[in-house]
């Protein structure tokens, strides 16, 4: 179905701070790559070539309820989409943000990024909030472009 806009201040998360304890709960979308090797993406800390950056891959999720700019915990008012890329009956599809944050890691060097000592230093544990601030016009330029099926 087409693409409807995000309200203004729509909150969101994705990842888990503590997915160690919560037993991998909410951490399926946390990914990793090298800027050289965008093939290899992994959800462990990669090692990469000398030159290249390591790069944590965010993806939001893209349905919302319809209803409410926030929930407990920023999760349950916006759910991922399933493997078909459909949402779920009673939501509706909003923009979905992809966000990548590229780091220069000195090669072979230990590193552990955005981590909790209480939680291993694990990668897992990786995440990213958002708080949509877009203009309501420029968010309606997205969306006609998005329903459009254009590159935008």
């Amino acid at each position: 179905s087409d693409v409807v806009a995000m309200p203004r201040f729509l909150r969101g998360i994705t990842g888990n701070p503590v997915a160690v304890s919560q037993k991998g709960l909410h951490a399926e979308h946390v990914q990793w790559t090298c800027s050289g090797d965008r093939d290899r993406v992994t959800r462990l800390y990669p090692r990469c070539a000398t030159g290249q950056q390591v790069v944590r891959l965010f993806d939001f999720p893209s349905c919302w309820n319809g209803k409410g700019t926030d929930s407990e915990l920023h999760r349950s008012h916006l759910v991922f989409p399933a493997a078909s890329g459909a949402c779920p009956l009673g939501t509706f599809p909003v923009p979905q943000l992809h966000i990548e944050v590229a780091y220069d890691v000195p090669s072979g060097a230990p590193y552990a990024i955005d981590s909790f000592a209480e939680e291993r230093r694990s990668p897992s544990t990786d995440h990213a909030m958002f708080i949509d601030v877009l203009p309501d016009p420029l968010m309606a330029q997205v969306i006609g472009c998005l329903n459009k099926g254009t590159s935008c």
